[in-house]
């Protein structure tokens, strides 16, 4: 436990820092760690009225050489670097000149001073003090700030990080064409050719652009990304209650969306091909949590018999699929883009809801990653057992829909600290 401010000890180190000429501030750091409820200049004070010492102005510190006199002047640096953003929560951060930091830690040493607070505490403590003061209604965040300003004390300059801004919904997607985030052109990769028009885009648009478009403008973020619970086929719709996502966007200027006037404006511009709804301000944590699911999926499938499947046959294979772990190997169809392996998934549930004599409607509940399209065809063997196999008959899907995905709304208790109502 560090002694008391006014120790004996103490007392005589702050004597012979006084012969070096410190200001408050730089005195009083010396002994940052010695007392709590205390500033540096109040250390300072008590320290001076116990040596007899007299005060010296920041110009004329031997070990800050003005610095801790232009407090304010850097903090009104730093709010102007930050008058562009909307934001409730921040943190000051500096960059100090290294002989000032030298001279700090060979004073702290020569006088045996264990209890001493580092120059950039102070600084990113008073000068966002004074930021606070400038701009009233945000508070300071160490855990999870919105934005950080880095200030450079050697040259007035301010570098701004910005955390994102999370928003969590559920979309549907009506479009058999569009997938779900942006594809780069399969010739180019991305840099623009003639087979893609030059937008370096393998389909024109994705549910990642249709929500992100509106959103980006609204915030005047720079950048987005989207973050979902799984993704269904390009050729699949996503119906019922719609699949969870995280939209982050990078470097927003406006945190306090009006989020009924965006999904209303997505909505209205994505008209027959997606739609998005419970949007809600999201914490960053819920990124991992949407990418880590692992939840039911639903699913129905309209499948194709290459000749006549009676009622009784079909019926006998899903009940010999109910229950049943399936081993898929990686579809031959995604094997250039994921590793090649054996997954174990379970079917959970399947039942009829039509059958015609070459065709049939399948209601499939299953874990997520189990692949629909393979538990029907078999993928040539990829896929043990399938219905086709069980069937012994030759079945393909021709249209799929994901009706339901079973997803634990991490942030449904509440919004975020600090984030717009």
């Amino acid at each position: 436990m560090p002694p008391a401010l006014l120790d004996p000890d103490n007392v005589e180190r702050a004597r012979r820092a006084g012969d070096r000429g410190l200001c408050d501030h730089c005195l009083g750091r010396l002994f940052g760690k010695v007392e709590t409820g205390l500033t540096n200049p109040q250390r300072s004070a008590r320290l001076r009225a116990a040596t007899g010492a007299g005060e010296v102005e920041p110009a004329a510190c031997h070990v800050c050489e003005g610095l801790f006199g232009e407090l304010d002047r850097l903090a009104a640096v730093a709010a102007e670097a930050l008058a562009p953003f909307e934001f409730t929560r921040y943190l000051i951060g500096t960059k100090v000149d290294a002989d000032v930091l030298a001279r700090e830690q060979t004073l702290a040493a020569e006088l045996g001073c264990e209890n001493t607070e580092p120059a950039n505490s102070e600084l990113n403590r008073e000068i966002g003090k004074r930021v606070a003061h400038l701009r009233p209604g945000i508070d300071v965040e160490f855990r999870d700030p919105e934005v950080t300003a880095v200030v450079d004390t050697r040259f007035d300059h301010v570098t701004l990080q910005h955390g994102g801004l999370f928003l969590y919904g559920r979309y549907r997607k009506f479009d058999r064409g569009i997938p779900q985030t942006v594809w780069p052109c399969r010739r180019c990769r991305g840099r623009g050719c003639e087979t893609c028009g030059r937008t370096g885009k393998q389909y024109m648009t994705s549910v990642q652009e249709l929500v992100q478009g509106p959103a980006l403008e609204a915030s005047g973020a720079t950048q987005a990304a989207f973050h979902g619970a799984g993704r269904e086929d390009i050729d699949a719709r996503m119906l019922g209650s719609g699949r969870p996502f995280v939209l982050e966007l990078k470097d927003p200027k406006v945190r306090s969306l009006d989020l009924a006037a965006l999904v209303a404006r997505v909505n209205q511009e994505a008209s027959g091909r997606a739609e998005v709804d419970g949007l809600r301000f999201a914490r960053k944590a819920e990124v991992q949590h949407v990418k880590e699911f692992h939840g039911r999926k639903t699913y129905r499938a309209h499948v194709q018999f290459d000749g006549p499947v009676a009622a009784e046959t079909l019926n006998k294979a899903i009940a010999a699929l109910r229950g049943r772990a399936i081993a898929q190997r990686t579809p031959s169809r995604v094997e250039h883009r994921r590793a090649d392996l054996v997954r174990e998934r379970v079917v959970q549930d399947v039942t009829v809801e039509g059958l015609r004599e070459t065709a049939a409607d399948l209601v499939i509940v299953g874990d997520a990653g189990l692949y629909i399209k393979e538990l029907v065809s078999g993928d040539e063997g990829r896929t043990q057992p399938s219905l086709a196999g069980l069937l012994g008959v030759p079945a393909r899907v021709r249209t799929l829909d994901v009706l339901d995905v079973q997803y634990e709304d991490a942030g449904a208790k509440g919004t975020p600290r600090g984030s717009p109502p």
